[in-house]
């Protein structure tokens, strides 16, 4: 979807769970590599482990990914099957999923958006607008819950505004997982439909007022499909993989899976819609029209 010719203020953010707010993708690239390791197999290159990140059951279906597995990790003492391998990661991953840490900045960012943010109202009318903000995540309800339970900061964020992809009230919306649009193109509009009800009759959110904090490249790939402007934040080994590609995965052109293309990688350059980030430290609100109390439209830090 190309972007409007003039990009209007942010009105919304929503954030990703897994690998942008807490290291629960972290923990999976290190529980694969342990894994690897005890076994005398070979690590799984960066850009595969980038593929997997951000999937849940699928994870490892690409068929790059399967066929890395199938070369180096199955026989001779290894694992049987890919299903054996994929069953040792997944119970290691479950172990862990407790000790699950926010990331660098993302207690600041929920804090700041939650209590702090705020916009200038639609319509250029007086006064201001509170900044909204949402939970968008692949998990289902349990396992967001389990995630976010260990953090006071997620209390923050009523769970009228946090979607999973098994959430009831999307029960009449499609629910593609990401790559597709289908669950923040929803929670967009169960976001509106609430802030039309009164006793809020407060305006529409466009799908280019909102802004995706995201970590993972399907992510990216769904916001953009959206129509929505994105900040990327990936994990190191996704960084490290598409180090000189950020504006093609920011187009929302490599999320599908395919290999990655040679060359500088400056098509897809949208200036304005997506910028990639090393973490969430910092982030400048101002630039996004967003105002925060204390900080007269500055850094919030």
């Amino acid at each position: 979807m190309p972007p409007p010719k003039t990009l209007p203020t942010i009105r919304a953010a929503l954030l990703d769970l897994d690998g942008l707010l807490i290291n629960s993708e972290g923990l999976l690239v290190d529980s694969i590599q342990h894994l690897l390791t005890s076994r005398s197999c070979p690590p799984m290159p960066d850009n595969l482990m980038a593929l997997a990140i951000g999937r849940l059951s699928d994870r490892f279906q690409p068929e790059e990914i399967k066929s890395w597995i199938g070369e180096n990790i199955l026989g001779d003492g290894k694992w049987t099957t890919q299903e054996d391998f994929e069953k040792d990661v997944f119970e290691k991953c479950v172990t862990k999923r407790p000790n699950a840490n926010l990331l660098d900045g993302a207690e600041d960012l929920i804090r700041t958006l939650a209590v702090q943010a705020w916009v200038a109202p639609a319509g250029g009318g007086l006064g201001r607008e509170k900044m909204e903000i949402a939970i968008v995540s692949n998990s289902i309800a349990v396992s967001l819950a389990a995630k976010c339970a260990p953090h006071n900061v997620f209390t923050l964020i009523p769970p009228s505004r946090k979607f999973c992809r098994d959430d009831p009230r999307l029960v009449t919306y499609p629910r593609r997982p990401k790559p597709a649009p289908d669950l923040f193109l929803s929670a967009l509009s169960i976001l509106n439909k609430e802030r039309s009800t009164p006793p809020n009759n407060q305006p529409e959110i466009q799908a280019s007022e909102c802004l995706v904090f995201e970590d993972s490249v399907i992510g990216v790939e769904a916001a953009r499909k959206a129509g929505m402007r994105v900040v990327w934040v990936p994990h190191p080994c996704a960084r490290r993989a598409y180090r000189g590609q950020e504006w093609r995965v920011l187009s929302g052109a490599l999320g599908g899976g395919e290999s990655l293309v040679e060359g500088p990688g400056e098509e897809g350059k949208e200036c304005g819609m997506a910028e990639v980030r090393d973490s969430l430290v910092g982030f400048e609100y101002a630039k996004y029209g967003i105002f925060v109390d204390g900080c007269e439209g500055r850094l919030a830090n």
